[in-house]
C-alpha cells in the first residue's frame, strides 16, 4: 500500500458520511479513491509526495482532494458553469465539497483545450474522464503535455471501446426501467412524478402533478412529450461524449485512436491498463452493491493482468500514464517559463513582480469570471508559497 492509499479510503468513507449528497451516482467516492490507488500501484510508485498536483477536469474536486494528500500544491480546473452537452457539473458543487470536507485544494474556472498554467508548472496532472466529452481534445492532450515538467506525469483515465460496445444495451434496459416506473406512477396520478434521466438530461426533471379532470390519454400524451424532450435521440443511441453520433464515439474509444492522439500531442506513453471492466459497469443497473462487490472481487485480477490485451478489450476505462516528449520538450525549451495566467474575481493574489507557477481561485457562485493578468517585464518566476496548510 502506498503513503496515500490509507487516507484516501479515509477521505473516501468521510466523503461520504457528509457529502453524499453531492456525489454524482452512489459509491463514487470510494470508486474514485480504489481507481487512484490503483494508478499509483500499478506505476510502482510509493506515493511520496510531489511539488504540484493538477486536475483537468475536476467535476465535484474530489479527485484534487485525493491529490492533496500526495502533493504539496494542487489545482483543480473546470468549466464554471453546468454544462449539459459537455457534462460538465460547474464549479459550485467542487466549491461545496471542499468546504464541506475541509479540503485545501484551489478551484481555477479553466478551458481543458486552454490551461491557465504555466510551461512545466505541474509536477503530475489528472484527468479521469474528462477528454472525451472536450470537442477540441487534441488541442487538451497538447496542453496537458505543455503544463507538465520534464520529469512530470498524468494519468489520464479514458473510457474504452467495449464500454460503447455495450452502451446500446445498457442504454435500453436503463430507458425501459424507467420509462415504467414513471408511467406507471404517472397514470396513477401519484403527486409528483419524475421522468428518467437521460443521456441529454443532466439533471432529473419534475412532472406536475396532475388535476383529477384531465383524462388519461392527455397525461400519457404529456408524459410522451416530456420524454422526447429529454430522450431526442430514440430509439438511436446517443453518444456519451462529444461526438457525432455512437458509431463515432466507438471508432474514436479503440486504443490504437487514443494512443494517435495522445502521442501526436507530444505525449510519450508509459503504460496502459485496465482499470474497470465492462460486467462491472453493467451490474450498476441491477443493484449498486453488486456492482461494489464484483469491483472489489476483480480489483485483484486488474491489478494483476491489467496490462495484458484480454484486459485491455474488456475495459470500462482505462489508464493511460504519459510523460513529455522529448520532442515536445525541444519545442518548448526556448519558450518562456511564464505565460499568462488567470483566476476568477478579485484582485490578484500575487505580490508585484512575482509570477506564480499557476493562478489561485476562490469561486464566488454570483460571478465566475476569468480575469487575465500580464507578466511585468523582466521579472524571474517565483517559486511556490511557503503555506501551513
Amino acid at each position: 500500500m502506498n503513503l496515500g492509499s490509507w487516507r484516501w479510503d479515509a477521505l473516501a468513507r468521510r466523503a461520504e458520511e457528509i457529502a453524499g449528497d453531492l456525489a454524482p451516482w452512489p459509491r463514487y467516492y470510494r470508486f474514485r479513491a480504489r481507481e487512484l490507488a490503483l494508478a499509483f500501484e500499478a506505476g510502482g510508485g510509493s506515493g511520496e509526495r510531489v511539488g504540484c498536483a493538477v486536475e483537468v477536469g475536476c467535476g465535484i474536486g474530489f479527485g484534487a482532494g485525493l491529490l492533496a494528500c500526495i502533493a504539496e500544491r494542487v489545482v483543480a480546473l473546470d468549466l464554471p458553469e453546468a454544462d449539459a452537452a459537455t457534462h460538465a457539473l460547474g464549479l459550485v458543487r467542487a466549491q461545496r465539497l471542499r468546504d464541506r470536507l475541509s479540503l485545501r485544494h484551489d478551484l481555477i474556472a479553466a478551458d481543458a483545450a486552454r490551461l491557465p498554467l504555466a510551461d512545466g508548472a505541474a509536477d503530475l496532472v489528472l484527468s479521469a474522464y474528462v477528454l472525451e466529452h472536450v470537442a477540441e481534445r487534441e488541442l487538451a492532450c497538447r496542453e496537458i503535455a505543455r503544463v507538465l515538467s520534464d520529469d512530470g506525469e498524468a494519468l489520464l483515465f479514458l473510457p474504452g471501446a467495449a464500454e460503447r460496445i455495450w452502451a446500446p444495451i445498457w442504454y435500453y434496459l436503463h430507458t425501459a426501467r424507467e420509462i415504467f416506473r414513471s408511467f406507471r406512477a404517472y397514470c396513477r396520478n401519484v403527486g409528483e412524478t419524475t421522468l428518467p434521466d437521460g443521456p441529454a438530461a443532466p439533471s432529473r426533471s419534475t412532472l406536475p402533478a396532475l388535476d383529477a379532470s384531465e383524462s388519461r390519454f392527455g397525461r400519457i400524451s404529456h408524459l410522451l412529450g416530456r420524454f422526447r424532450h429529454h430522450y431526442p435521440r430514440f430509439p438511436a443511441v446517443p453518444p456519451h461524449g462529444v461526438y457525432r453520433g455512437w458509431w463515432h464515439e466507438l471508432t474514436s474509444c479503440r486504443a490504437a485512436a487514443w494512443r494517435s492522439t495522445l502521442q501526436g500531442a507530444g505525449l510519450d506513453i508509459i503504460e496502459h491498463r485496465a482499470t474497470m471492466l465492462v460486467p462491472v459497469a453493467l451490474l450498476e443497473e441491477a443493484d449498486p452493491a453488486l456492482r461494489e462487490a464484483a469491483a472489489s472481487a476483480l480489483s485483484g485480477p486488474i491489478r494483476r493482468w491489467g496490462r495484458t490485451r484480454a484486459m485491455r478489450a474488456l475495459a470500462h476505462g482505462s489508464l493511460w500514464r504519459v510523460r513529455r516528449s522529448e520532442r515536445r520538450r525541444q519545442q518548448l525549451g526556448t519558450s518562456p517559463h511564464f505565460s499568462p495566467t488567470f483566476w476568477c474575481g478579485g484582485a490578484s493574489p500575487h505580490p508585484a513582480g512575482t509570477s506564480p507557477r499557476f493562478a489561485l481561485c476562490d469561486v464566488q457562485p454570483a460571478r465566475l469570471r476569468a480575469k487575465r493578468c500580464e507578466a511585468p517585464p523582466g521579472h524571474e518566476p517565483a517559486p511556490p508559497r511557503d503555506e501551513s496548510w
